[in-house]
């Protein structure tokens, strides 16, 4: 007698091989498909390598060296990308058609009629669909592996075939996790739709709607409020929550790097996590699904509620920020017309798909407004700032400390063993007599309209409360700003992190370029000869950093030269990577420029000065700095042609930053003139005098608030070559400037 198991697994599979017959062309794409991506594309890499190294003359052990890093890229790299992309296009096909007969009335009826439990049947097609993936994939993986074990073998031995072989595994088991991922979302779809438009709906909204949210708020952040910082955006929470971007994205994590690492193994656990959630969802949906939703179109109310209002108040902020991002006039107007549009196209359409009726598209009235309402409200929100974000300020009693941090004002960007948050919490402030002010006028600032043209810097802050939240601000600092700011920016352990120059930069170094107003030399063939050339004039640079560290961030003198410096570190995961830092030596740095000297490069340094024929200044056309009389002089004087004396001195003091009178000045940057008048200097004892003043080229940092705007100036050297030198506003002597009136 048949034991009921036994009964149990051969239904089963009488199931599944009645199944299977119906899914033919499913089963020949597959194979079709991994078949070409997999053992076809191996082979023709294997004979493009062959070809390469025969071409290019590669010795036996070179060649056998860029075969073997070639199969382990293939493995980790090429598998997981293309081989990916087709998983996640049989997950979404597999699952969309496994249970077809669930959109048919007559099929629905004549397979749900069969003598079998409705698990037994959907376990049937569930792993049928599964199946049709996996054991064409898993062969045609086995059969590249298979042809490339000899090779490995033979090349590393025992040991690298077996790394050959886990990472084969780590790629297998990802992208088993994205068709799992994917195939059970479609599945969620499948069993709330009555067809398949509806699934292909259902499977959008629940694949992309939480990560479209996400982005559409970030947007609104990032247009309305001022002091938002957009480096402080993570998106990889939210990726969790968008299914069909999650399994992109492990992909393209397994491809950016073979090593298994914490991170990525709990990346890849949380998307099987999600995926099996996804799964369980669908079989509960199946139990409870009803015969009557085949050929209609959402079955559950609820389900559909909750789409149409998420989808219509993101269609409602999407349209706000479009019509107000393309209009230049009006902005919040056009605003209101795009969200109003938005939200109610997109309420109604998915009404009108859901309910597959064109009728049903104002069938939900009350619902529609409540969407259309609660996406203005948002809108508004944000134009608004209804909550407060740039000016609010919590209270002195709450705040454990507030760190700053200003890219213009910093020899590098954040020193590379560290990240931003650490940081930000070594140069954190507590004295709120020094720090609170501060935060006082920034929020007074954002409180208020800020004058056109106004110059600032953006200052990082953070401020960390004393319950443990952190939250971040960029504000805009002007001029008025500095005595706030300033004892900041020089505190000790500011100057530490954003100036100083670890000395383990110098020993990593790679190669380095030193560029004069005499030309640029070049290290890079040597790394070691390199360091030890660099390292005694980053010591140097630290020694003048530490004696004058306001002279060196305001950029005071002549710039002497330049150093570029390439070098790697290794982060707080154990990568590496490189970067560069520059660094800008300025007459007034004695350490730095003696080590220059020392290191050869003293002559350099010197040799523009004594190849100079003449000196050419020349009229701007743009120019900042005017008071409101010669702004309208000049407004009178440009529109008949020719420009006075008068007129002529009045924008050359603008341009070169020399003010007129005292008067109160208003900025003033677009001049439409004539043309640019010249005076060249060519006396000697004015070119010596003039060349102290020139700097090569602009310094790295030279856009500060805080530092005086440069201008560009031609310089003629010996044998007719011309180039643009720059010199610091109001640094031009007086009887230049009046010479343009002459």
């Amino acid at each position: 007698m048949m034991s009921k198991h036994l009964f149990f697994k051969t239904t089963t599979f009488k199931i599944m091989r009645e199944d299977l017959r119906h899914k033919l062309w499913m089963i020949v794409l597959s194979v079709l498909g991994n078949f070409l991506l997999l053992p076809v594309v191996w082979l023709i890499m294997r004979s493009n390598m062959y070809g390469n190294s025969v071409m290019l003359g590669l010795t036996r052990a070179n060649q056998a060296g860029e075969l073997l890093a070639t199969n382990f890229d293939f493995f980790t790299g090429y598998i997981p990308v293309l081989g990916g992309i087709f998983c996640i296009f049989c997950a979404f096909v597999t699952g969309l058609f496994s249970f077809r007969f669930l959109f048919h009335k007559n099929m629905v009826d004549s397979w749900q009629s069969m003598p079998v439990k409705r698990r037994t049947l959907y376990k049937a097609c569930y792993f049928n669909g599964i199946l049709i993936w996996f054991v064409p994939f898993f062969i045609c993986l086995a059969a590249v592996f298979l042809m490339a074990a000899p090779f490995v073998r033979r090349q590393g031995g025992n040991a690298m075939l077996l790394a050959l072989l886990g990472r084969a595994a780590v790629t297998a088991a990802v992208l088993a996790v994205v068709f799992l991922l994917v195939y059970h979302l479609v599945l969620t779809a499948v069993m709330l739709s009555g067809n398949i438009l509806n699934t292909l709906v259902c499977a959008g909204i629940l694949g992309f709607g939480a990560i479209v949210f996400y982005m559409l708020v970030i947007l609104f952040f990032m247009e309305y409020m001022e002091t938002f910082y957009t480096a402080q955006v993570n998106i990889d929470a939210v990726v969790y929550a968008s299914p069909l971007v999650s399994a992109f994205d492990l992909i393209l994590s397994r491809a950016d790097g073979p090593e298994f690492t914490l991170g990525f193994r709990k990346d890849l656990a949380l998307n099987l996590g999600i995926g099996l959630a996804l799964g369980a969802c669908a079989y509960y949906l199946y139990l409870r699904r009803e015969s009557e939703l085949a050929e209609q179109g959402l079955g559950r109310k609820g389900a559909a509620a909750v789409f149409r209002i998420v989808c219509g108040v993101e269609a409602g902020l999407g349209g706000w920020i479009l019509f107000a991002m393309i209009a230049v006039y009006s902005g919040r107007g056009w605003g209101i017309f795009g969200a109003l549009l938005g939200s109610v196209l997109v309420f109604g359409g998915l009404d009108v798909i859901f309910r597959m009726e064109f009728k049903a598209f104002f069938a939900h009235k009350l619902q529609m407004a409540l969407t259309v309402g609660v996406a203005l409200a948002v809108c508004f929100a944000f134009s608004g700032d209804w909550f407060g974000y740039d000016t609010w300020l919590p209270d002195r009693e709450e705040i454990a400390q507030i760190s700053v941090w200003d890219r213009n004002y910093a020899n590098h960007f954040f020193a590379m063993e560290i990240t931003r948050e650490e940081f930000l919490e070594r140069v954190g402030f507590q004295d709120m007599e020094m720090v609170y002010p501060y935060l006082e006028r920034m929020a007074e600032h954002e409180s208020g309209v800020w004058p056109e043209g106004t110059a600032y810097d953006r200052v990082l802050t953070r401020i960390t409360l004393k319950n443990g939240r952190s939250y971040y601000r960029d504000y805009r600092v002007a001029q008025e700003d500095r005595e706030l700011i300033w004892p900041m920016l020089t505190e000790e352990r500011y100057r530490e992190y954003a100036w100083l120059i670890d000395e383990t930069v110098a020993e990593n170094c790679v190669g380095f370029e030193v560029e004069t107003g005499g030309g640029a030399q070049i290290f890079a063939d040597n790394a070691k000869a390199a360091r030890e050339v660099l390292f005694p004039i980053v010591k140097a640079y630290n020694r003048d950093v530490l004696e004058d560290l306001e002279s060196v961030m305001l950029g005071e003198g002549r710039l002497l030269a330049r150093l570029s410096v390439t070098f790697f570190y290794s982060d707080r995961e154990g990568n590496i990577g490189h970067d560069n830092i520059y660094l800008d030596v300025y007459q007034g740095m004695e350490h730095t420029a003696e080590a220059l000297k020392q290191a050869g490069f003293g002559g350099w340094t010197d040799a523009a000065e004594r190849s100079v024929e003449s000196i050419e200044l020349g009229l701007p056309y743009r120019y900042k700095l005017l008071t409101a009389e010669e702004a309208l002089a000049l407004g009178i004087v440009y529109h008949e042609g020719d420009m006075t004396k008068r007129e002529a001195v009045i924008l050359a003091r603008a341009g070169y930053g020399v003010s007129g009178d005292g008067n109160t000045q208003m900025s003033h940057t677009s001049l439409d003139a004539p043309g640019t008048d010249t005076i060249s200097v060519t006396e000697p004892d004015e070119i010596e005098e003039l060349f102290p003043l020139l700097s090569f080229t602009q310094p790295f940092h030279s856009t500060g608030v805080f530092r005086k705007d440069y201008v560009g100036i031609q310089v003629n050297r010996e044998g007719g070559i011309s180039e643009i030198w720059y010199i610091q506003k109001g640094d031009l002597p007086e009887k230049y400037i009046l010479r343009f009136g002459e």
